[in-house]
């Protein structure tokens, strides 16, 4: 999402509650181009979207991480609905992470998530969007990024983030939550040791830890 008046770009990160910063920001927001989705949402993704942090290097870009063990377990309840063993998932997501799907990801011209091949070949539970929603929260954003605010302090970064693009400050919906239980509870060693491997990038970066 970008904003030509405001001089913002907003990397939506999936399972990061930007659903619910993309139906605040939208009516601030420039159009976008692609599928009636992404033109109704003034989304942009992949390359399109890599491409406006090249171009607008002067603009405030920012985005919102979650912890990735959290962010983990509300992907598998948003996708599953818990219909499967969380051990079945993780190792599904292992193996698609292992592939290294990211620069299919990266060159997906069209302005939208999925992309065919990943469908065909790798994606997790054969669901490309998953597989999309799965991608380490690193994928999302780059070095020159101005903030990454975090989605357990959600209301108040996005006050911080209204203050410097100069908007009002907005009182955040909660849109498209999951539901299941305290996410540690989803955890043995084994699984912990798996997404701690898978996302070390992000734990690193985001200053996260397991935190049970």
């Amino acid at each position: 999402m970008i904003s030509h008046r405001h001089k913002f770009i907003y990397s939506h990160i999936p399972k990061c509650a930007g659903t619910t910063i993309e139906v605040v920001l939208k009516k601030f927001a420039s159009p976008s181009i692609g599928s009636e989705l992404a033109k109704e949402n003034k989304w942009w993704r992949n390359k399109k979207l890599f491409e406006l942090y090249k171009v607008n290097v002067d603009y405030f870009k920012f985005s919102f991480s979650r912890n990735p063990f959290e962010r983990l377990v509300s992907t598998f309840s948003y996708f599953t609905d818990e219909k499967i063993p969380f051990s079945d998932f993780v190792k599904d997501v292992e193996s698609f992470l292992n592939s290294k799907p990211h620069a299919i990801f990266k060159e997906i011209s069209e302005n939208r998530c999925i992309n065919h091949s990943v469908r065909r070949n790798i994606s997790p539970l054969k669901n490309a969007l998953l597989g999309y929603h799965v991608l380490e929260q690193n994928y999302f954003v780059d070095s020159s990024f101005d903030f990454i605010g975090k989605v357990e302090n959600l209301q108040s970064d996005f006050d911080y983030v209204c203050g410097i693009v100069g908007l009002d400050n907005f009182e955040l919906p909660q849109l498209n939550r999951s539901s299941h239980n305290h996410y540690c509870s989803y955890y043995n060693t084994e699984l912990r040791d798996i997404v701690e491997r898978l996302y070390r990038k992000d734990l690193e970066m985001f200053n996260y830890d397991y935190g049970c």
